[in-house]
């Protein structure tokens, strides 16, 4: 008889509750969360990345079909997931959290669909028929996690979860969750952030950047030298004069141009009439040997490749074609394919099923939520290669050939 038990592990990291396969500590745990809300943030290269995954996944056309042709749930399905309290552009742009950290974790409420007069407002719903619908399906933030909760076998139980708010940690299991990923590698409930591979170069564009407005604003003020007397320097400098010293060297590094700029420094000269204490800004010695620009500017093509949308820059740096483009487009909508993908297979896995299961329907015919072309059509090149096909004897008009061409360039359907 063979073995049904299961020997081995999946090889993930992970000890009380925290998963710690990330070698780099930096990145681990919440300082790593912390890491990719700056970049998300703070990044312009990153923030129009994530937005333009965001907006073209939002674009797409969801709908609910049923592959066995079941109208009655099909219809049900669709009507919960438009009868949400939250719509569904917010509920993805929620989920889509997954891509700088990794993972989405989203607890489902039910409600009872008591109508829009219901006398309690979470059973109000568009419909009155009595059954269990999906009232909301809010996330619990990623900054939120305290632990996760492990099976014996690896498996997830739940999310723990502490409350910002100060309601203390909340256990949320996973039967009443949705969990996105970016990636299931090693089981980890949480993936791998999109953003992972543009650390490094984003790290070292900041500090570019910062050093960068620091040679600006030394350029233009000039840099601060303070001219104080030896003994001030010495080892054997009395208290008073150490202190002296001291707010001196506060002025100097404190020195910006704007609109409070202005020094207070002691007028003292010797017994020559010469300047005891003095304060100057010299001027810069001119141009840098770096052109700092170019540096900035490979970071961010770095930065981009790593979710291929390098082509976002394409002109910005006056190079790069139209052909290539192209291909890199071709490339990059795949990828939100992908993603699109994903989060299409954890509702039609877990969230429906649930619901069919909840209110007494057949599991087994569920109805599956899909999502339209993610690639946006070149009509000039359609048309183009119809027009040669026809010339050609290849292909024949017909009132098929109008419909789609007419789904394709968004026109109104021929009447009958």
């Amino acid at each position: 008889m063979a073995d049904l038990s299961e020997i081995g592990t999946t090889g993930l990291v992970r000890s009380g509750g925290v998963v710690a396969d990330e070698f780099l500590t930096e990145l681990a745990g919440a300082q790593g969360r912390r890491t990719y809300r700056e970049m998300r943030d703070n990044d312009p290269i990153v923030g129009a990345i994530l937005y333009s995954i965001e907006q073209v996944i939002k674009r797409l056309d969801w709908v609910v079909s049923s592959p066995v042709g079941d109208a009655e749930s099909e219809d049900f399905v669709s009507g919960c997931l438009g009868d949400m309290s939250e719509s569904w552009d917010a509920t993805l742009s929620a989920i889509l959290s997954m891509l700088p950290y990794g993972w989405s974790f989203h607890e489902i409420v039910y409600k009872r669909r008591g109508g829009p007069g219901a006398a309690k407002a979470e059973d109000r719903s568009a419909f009155a028929d009595g059954r269990i619908g999906w009232r909301k399906w809010p996330i619990r933030t990623q900054e939120s996690l305290s632990k996760w909760v492990f099976a014996d076998d690896g498996g997830l139980e739940a999310m723990e979860q502490l409350d910002p708010s100060g309601a203390g940690l909340v256990t949320i299991p996973i039967e009443k969750a949705l969990l996105f990923r970016t990636t299931t590698a090693k089981a980890s409930p949480e993936g791998r952030s999109l953003l992972r591979n543009a650390v490094r170069p984003w790290w070292f564009k900041r500090r570019i950047e910062e050093f960068e407005a620091i040679g600006i604003e030394r350029d233009l003020a000039g840099l601060p030298v303070a001219y104080v007397p030896p003994d001030y320097l010495s080892s054997n400098a009395t208290q008073a004069e150490k202190q002296v010293l001291a707010a001196i060297q506060q002025i100097v590094t404190s020195i910006k141009r704007n609109e409070q700029e202005g020094v207070v420094f002691p007028a003292m000269f010797d017994a020559d009439g010469h300047r005891v204490m003095d304060l100057q800004l010299l001027s810069s010695g001119g141009s840098r040997q770096f052109d700092t620009d170019r540096i900035i500017t490979r970071y961010d093509q770095r930065i981009a490749m790593t979710v291929l949308s390098d082509f976002l820059l394409l002109g910005h740096d006056r190079v790069g074609s139209f052909a290539l483009g192209s291909s890199k487009i071709d490339l990059w909508t795949s990828a939100v394919e992908s993603i699109a993908r994903s989060i299409a297979e954890v509702v039609n896995q877990h969230a429906i099923p649930r619901l069919l299961q909840l209110n007494g329907m057949v599991v087994e015919e569920a109805p599956v939520l899909r999502f339209g072309e993610v690639s946006h059509v070149d009509l000039a090149s359609v048309g183009d290669f119809i027009q040669k096909l026809t010339a050609a004897g290849l292909l024949t008009p017909d009132a098929t050939l109008e419909d789609y061409l007419r789904a394709v360039a968004g026109l109104p359907v021929m009447e009958q």
